[in-house]
């Protein structure tokens, strides 16, 4: 079994809001929440869970049959590997996929394949890259690990980790990331 996760907190730093700010009629964070109930429809080895501070975005959860679950406050402020450990302590499965609401730009297809290619591969870190020039740039689209990877390295990816290109780059942590997404994400409806 395959667990889907995003974290869907309010209170970022550098774009207050972000996951619930509405682009093109949808919350942000939707476009992911979409993303996970295909794979939820499609496949039989995924759970898919969001954790988040916002009753909104848990109430969001319920439309697109991903399961909300509310992130206690002393938890806002911790990093993403503590936030994993303590998201696998409530789901315990062996397999995780974070999809970043940050990148709302995927490809479904694509996220499908690496995931099989990852679960029947017998994978234990692999996250997605966008080739800039003669450089692999992190994109924040997928990361793939299973539980005892993240405990032994103590993070969701390492140098030993498989690097998957993407075809897009899209990482949204200020409000004018947004703005280079939305004509994308418009003409994507």
């Amino acid at each position: 079994m395959v667990g889907i996760v995003t974290f869907s907190r309010e209170n970022s730093k550098r774009f207050p809001g972000k996951n619930s700010y509405n682009t093109n009629g949808k919350m942000l964070i939707e476009y992911t929440l979409n993303i996970m109930q295909k794979l939820r429809h499609d496949t039989n080895y995924v759970n898919c869970f969001c954790f988040s501070d916002n009753e909104e975005i848990l109430k969001k959860c319920n439309d697109y049959d991903v399961c909300g679950v509310k992130e206690p406050k002393e938890l806002t402020e911790i990093s993403n590997i503590k936030l994993n450990k303590w998201a696998d302590m409530l789901i315990q499965l062996d397999n995780y996929v974070l999809l970043q609401p940050t990148n709302p730009i995927r490809d479904y297809d694509l996220i499908k394949k690496w995931i099989d290619f990852c679960f029947y591969g017998n994978i234990q870190s692999a996250f997605s890259v966008y080739k800039k020039g003669n450089k692999f740039i992190e994109n924040g689209n997928f990361y793939y690990y299973t539980k005892d990877f993240m405990y032994h390295n103590n993070h969701v990816k390492s140098n030993d980790s498989i690097l998957l290109q993407d075809k897009y780059f899209c990482d949204i942590d200020y409000k004018e990331d947004l703005k280079k997404c939305e004509d994308f994400l418009k003409n994507k409806k």
